[in-house]
């Protein structure tokens, strides 16, 4: 914000420079207009071109100020950060990035956001998921083959099985025959 308030400074100390520098070229054409008309056209367009350069930069100034005004008015009370911070404190971080983001949405405040029934159903879902999802173990890839009896292997478990396990099987082998 301060670097907007130095460029509103900045720029309008140029215009003025400008508006003083137009002036002061404005009179010294008319002396030189009295002389020759072709001078004169080439001033007037110069005139021209500095009055539209002008005329630009006290929109952009304008623009700025508006800018300026928007964002001081944009400011959230303490009260409300306050509120905010208090209602948001039951609620994960994940949580608290999805009420910011259909807040965004939905163009309303966190704690509106908080209050409608779609983000509600929507922070409810993902609380479910994350609940489903700590209940359910981890599928692995390892077998226990020791827990199989010998007559239960398939080719895998033979496969997968290491030397001692696989001279237990060919024991049970032997004595099957």
């Amino acid at each position: 914000m301060e670097n907007e308030n130095k460029e509103l400074e900045v720029d309008s100390q140029n215009t003025s420079e400008e508006t003083e520098e137009t002036t002061e070229e404005t009179s010294t054409e008319d002396q030189t207009s009295q002389k020759g008309d072709a001078k004169y056209s080439e001033n007037e367009k110069q005139l021209y071109e500095r009055a539209k350069k002008a005329e630009a930069k006290a929109k952009r100034l304008e623009h700025l100020e508006k800018k300026v005004e928007e964002k001081t008015s944009d400011t959230t009370p303490v009260e409300e950060v306050a509120k905010t911070v208090h209602a948001l404190k039951d609620y994960s971080a994940e949580e608290v990035e999805t009420i910011f983001r259909q807040a965004k949405v939905l163009n309303v405040s966190p704690l509106e956001a908080i209050k409608n029934e779609d983000v509600a159903l929507l922070i409810e879902a993902k609380r479910a998921k994350v609940a489903q999802e700590s209940k359910t173990p981890e599928p692995t890839n390892r077998q226990d083959t020791e827990e199989k009896d010998f007559s239960q292997w398939s080719g895998q478990d033979i496969e997968k099985a290491s030397m001692e396990n696989l001279s237990k099987y060919y024991d049970f082998l032997k004595k099957k025959k």
